[in-house]
This record gives C-alpha cells, sequence and structure tokens, in this order.
C-alpha cells in the first residue's frame, strides 16, 4: 500500500501524466473539429489522476512534516481546484447544434443525436457569407490562355466570338430554360454563352459549368479564383420571455445569453439560408476562474 501511494504521489508519475496530457492534446489539434479529446474519457482519467497526484503529494509533505512557505500551498491549492474545474465541465458540460433557417424561430438543440429545449428562443434575421475577396470565374482555353470573364464580354476565340450572356454563381433550373442562382454562395458556378461560328454564322446558345464537363465542340472550360470564404455571420434575434436581444454571432465571436455561448459553427452549402449554430453551456467555468486566480496570487507571491 505504501509503495502504491509514494507512486501515485511521486514526481514521476506527474511527469507521465504531464506527457500524456501534452500527446492528447496534440491529438486533438490534428482532430480539430472531427473529435473532442479535450472533453473524453481518456483526458477526464488524466486530469482525475493528475488531481490525485498533486493532492497525495501535498499529503505526503503533511505527514513528513515538512513546512513550507504560503506561496507552495497557493499554488498548489489553485491547481488542484484547477483541474477540479475542468473535470466537472468535462463531465457535466451541454453542447449541442442549432440549425436555423432564415425567417425561423427555434429553441430546439441537437446534442449527441438527443433532442433538448434550450430556456429561449433564436429566430435567424440574416445570414451572410463574406469572402476575402470578390469570387471570379476564369474562361480557359486548350492554348493556355485564361480570361477574367463578365458580363456581356465577348471573346474571340479562333474563328468563334464567345460573349457572355449571364454569370451564375449558384445554378439551379427552375423551369424549361429558366435558370436562377439558388443562393449568394459560390457553389455551383456557370456561364450562360453564345457562341457565333464566323465561318458559316452558325449561333448556338450553351451553358458551361465550374463542375462539369461542357456538352460543346469547342475546348474551353471554367476555373473559379478567389472563393476563398472569410467567414460566416448570422443575424439573430434571441427572445427570453419579455426579453428580446439583437446579435451578431461571427466565427470565433460568440454570443453569451443566459450562461449559453452560441457559436457561429457552420452552414448549409444546399441552403445559404440555414445557418448552424453551436450552443455551450458550462456551469463549472466559476471553478476554473477561481483555481486561476488562486494560483495566480500563489505565483505572485513566490516572485516576490
Amino acid at each position: 500500500m505504501k509503495k502504491i501511494f509514494n507512486f501515485l504521489s511521486s514526481l514521476n508519475f506527474f511527469i507521465i501524466l504531464i506527457i500524456l496530457l501534452i500527446l492528447l492534446l496534440i491529438i486533438d489539434s490534428f482532430y480539430y473539429g472531427k473529435k473532442d479529446f479535450i472533453n473524453s474519457l481518456p483526458f477526464t482519467i488524466l486530469a482525475i489522476s493528475l488531481f490525485i497526484n498533486i493532492l497525495l503529494c501535498i499529503i505526503n509533505k503533511i505527514i513528513l512534516g515538512k513546512r513550507y512557505k504560503i506561496y507552495f500551498y497557493l499554488i498548489h491549492i489553485g491547481v488542484l481546484i484547477l483541474i477540479s474545474g475542468f473535470i466537472l465541465s468535462s463531465l457535466f458540460y451541454f453542447e449541442g447544434e442549432m440549425q436555423l433557417e432564415k425567417g425561423q424561430q427555434n429553441n430546439i438543440v441537437n446534442s449527441k443525436g438527443e433532442l433538448y429545449k434550450i430556456p429561449f428562443s433564436i429566430i435567424l434575421n440574416n445570414f451572410e457569407i463574406k469572402y476575402y475577396k470578390k469570387p471570379e470565374l476564369i474562361l480557359c482555353f486548350d492554348n493556355g490562355i485564361e480570361k477574367i470573364i463578365n458580363e456581356n464580354d465577348v471573346i474571340k476565340y479562333r474563328n468563334y466570338d464567345i460573349k457572355i450572356l449571364k454569370i451564375y454563381n449558384d445554378f439551379a433550373v427552375i423551369g424549361k430554360n429558366k435558370y436562377v442562382n439558388k443562393s449568394l454562395l459560390w457553389n455551383n458556378p456557370a456561364i450562360e454563352i453564345f457562341i457565333t461560328n464566323k465561318e458559316n454564322n452558325e449561333q448556338t446558345k450553351n451553358l458551361v459549368f465550374l463542375n462539369f464537363k461542357p456538352n460543346i465542340n469547342l475546348p474551353i472550360f471554367l476555373k473559379i479564383a478567389n472563393n476563398e470564404i472569410d467567414e460566416f455571420i448570422s443575424d439573430v434575434t434571441i427572445i427570453y420571455n419579455d426579453i428580446k436581444q439583437r446579435s451578431v454571432i461571427k466565427v470565433n465571436k460568440p454570443v453569451n445569453f443566459k450562461g449559453y455561448k452560441i457559436y457561429q459553427e457552420d452552414y448549409d452549402p444546399q441552403n445559404a439560408n440555414i445557418t448552424i449554430l453551436k450552443i455551450k453551456k458550462d456551469n463549472f467555468l466559476w471553478v476554473i476562474y477561481t483555481g486561476f486566480l488562486i494560483l495566480i496570487i500563489g505565483v505572485v507571491k513566490w516572485i516576490i
């Protein structure tokens, strides 16, 4: 029993735990957004083990009759409270996703396949996707020539005149020979062109798609430039009883409301009017903050 106690309170065990925690954090960085290792069972077990290690270390020092200055105890107690906060948050935090269509009001969150009702509703007033630069379509030819195109441009290629009638960023068919942009996203770019063969004056109207090979004899195809998305922005109204709060939610700029954090998570690429929000609640953040505060006080006293 004494050997087990000595090992659990030892510096060697502490170093092993720290190495394993660092490895888990490295793995988490590689799988960012795909798997949540921080709130996983291995992380919780390592955190509990670290708590036991530090607690037994303090007890061992007391049993041996060693006395230390106040900063020693403040630092260790701060770390213990900090680890306790992480463990409690990992075990009891709430996280789920909410899909909202423009104009829709919702208070249902999907968390790990289960549906939960949160105490407030959210209305999506508007959803916007911003690009770093304005996306541009490029018409490419087999001879290596590439041209950035705009509507009504006329491009000469060999014995052909190619007029750009219409540019679609998100092409959709709504009827026979009727086409529209179904969203503001550049999900399915296409162009409608009017080709004139100057040799025989033959004229044809065609569609050229970014994602599909064109059904024409001309060796042309489309490329897109500057289509990297900068951020997603949800303009929402949060309703709680008689309270109505207008808020803008951006990536990495969540909104706090009644103990919940509302994050801009994603969007539906099939429908640009649908935003995906992540709703989080952590009742034990105050424990983590308390641990940090005590730890900082201990470090300051140690330095001074």
